[in-house]
C-alpha cells in the first residue's frame, strides 16, 4: 500500500508540475531506486514460496529462520519442493523410499482425510526428530532421502526442533518481516509493470 501511494504521489506530481518536476529528480530518484530494490526483494520471496509449495507467510517466516541458521533463500527453497515432492511420491506409494523414510522415523505425512499436510508441519517434526536424535545415520539416511544431498546445509536450522524454528519465525513476526500473499503478489504486478520506470528515467 505505501509502495501504491508513492508511485501515485510521483505520477500526481509529474501532471501538475511538468515541466518543474527537474527540480524535485535528486529527491525522488533516491526513493524510487529504493522502492523498486524493495520491491524486487518481495518479489523474490513470493516467487520462492510458490516454488517451495509453501504459502507466503510460511515461508517468509521460515527464510528468516533459514538466515539466522546461515541456510541460505536459495538452499531453503529447493529443500523444501523437495520435501513437498517427496510427500506427494510417499502418499502415492508406501513401498516407495520416501514412504520408508518418513514411517521409520514416524512423522505422518497425510492428514485424517487424505489430503497432505502442509509441508511446513511436516518440517517442523522433522526438527523434532533431528533434535532428538541427532546425527545419527538412520535420521541422516533419512533427511537425504527427502531433502536430497543438500541436506546438510539444513542442519543448523534442524537442530534447535520445532521449538527453536517456531521462536525464530515468531521473531520475524515481531520484526514485522513476514510478508504476507497479497503483498507478494502487488510486489510481482509492480515488478511485471517496471516498463513505466523505464519510460520515466531520463526525466529523472
Amino acid at each position: 500500500r505505501q509502495a501504491k501511494r508513492f508511485v501515485q504521489s510521483v505520477t500526481s506530481n509529474v501532471a501538475r508540475i511538468g515541466g518543474t518536476f527537474a527540480l524535485i529528480a535528486g529527491a525522488a530518484a533516491a526513493p524510487i531506486a529504493a522502492l523498486r530494490a524493495m520491491t524486487g526483494e518481495m518479489d523474490n520471496v513470493s516467487k520462492a514460496a510458490l516454488r517451495a509449495s509453501m504459502p507466503t507467510e510460511a515461508f517468509s517466516a521460515l527464510a528468516y529462520a533459514g538466515e539466522l541458521a546461515d541456510v541460505s533463500m536459495e538452499s531453503l527453497t529447493t529443500t523444501m519442493g523437495r520435501l513437498a515432492r517427496a510427500q506427494a511420491d510417499a502418499a502415492r506409494s508406501s513401498t516407495s523410499q520416501q514412504a520408508e523414510a518418513f514411517k521409520n522415523l514416524g512423522i505422518e505425512i497425510q492428514n485424517a482425510d487424505g489430503t497432505l499436510r502442509e509441508s511446513a508441519a511436516v518440517f517442523e517434526d522433522f526438527a523434532d526428530k533431528f533434535e532428538k536424535f541427532g546425527g545419527t545415520p538412520e535420521v541422516v539416511a533419512a533427511g537425504m532421502q527427502i531433502f536430497g544431498r543438500s541436506f546438510q546445509e539444513l542442519i543448523p536450522l534442524l537442530s534447535g526442533g520445532r521449538a527453536g524454528l517456531r521462536d525464530a519465525m515468531e521473531e520475524a513476526r515481531a520484526f514485522g518481516v513476514v510478508m504476507s500473499t497479497e503483498a507478494g503478489k502487488q510486489a510481482e504486478a509492480f515488478n511485471d509493470n517496471n516498463e513505466y520506470f523505464a519510460k520515466i528515467q531520463p526525466l529523472l
